[in-house]
């Protein structure tokens, strides 16, 4: 798993008010929101597939978040965070986000290509978690890598 920093994204859910009780926070509200933005990043589009997401990179997960967390939510705790939230609140959170935008050049530099090819493959039968497997690669032409 690569560790990216996401701190941007992790500060706008601050703005989206927790609905759960005291006694039922196991979980900071933060750290449910970073799982299921990972989990949604990866393809994972519902709480079934997201607690799955969870489970198969338990051990990742676990070196890097504080070790204080000893386990990971499961999917009801998923769907009922999924359930509690307002979405219009998360909506308004969300769109606050910065938007990466293209550099601007100047009007006689040249443009740099980089060549580079994917491939790709389906293997027959199935994976550890019962879906198909399929390999893809990267490689850049110059240095004849494997990205």
């Amino acid at each position: 798993m690569v560790q990216l920093q996401y701190s941007g994204m992790l500060e706008c859910f601050k703005d989206v008010p927790d609905p759960r009780t005291r006694p039922n926070r196991i979980y900071s509200w933060q750290l449910l929101w970073a799982l299921i933005s990972a989990a949604m990043a990866s393809a994972c589009h519902n709480p079934t597939a997201i607690a799955r997401w969870i489970s198969e990179h338990r051990d990742d997960l676990l070196a890097l978040l504080p070790p204080s967390l000893v386990r990971l939510p499961c999917e009801a705790t998923i769907r009922r965070t999924l359930a509690a939230v307002d979405a219009r609140q998360l909506d308004a959170a969300l769109t606050k986000l910065p938007t990466s935008e293209a550099p601007v050049r100047a009007a006689d530099a040249p443009i740099s290509l980089a060549g580079q090819a994917i491939d790709g493959k389906n293997v027959r039968g199935v994976g550890r978690s019962g879906s198909p497997c399929q390999l893809v690669s990267l490689v850049e032409h110059s240095s004849a890598t494997v990205l």
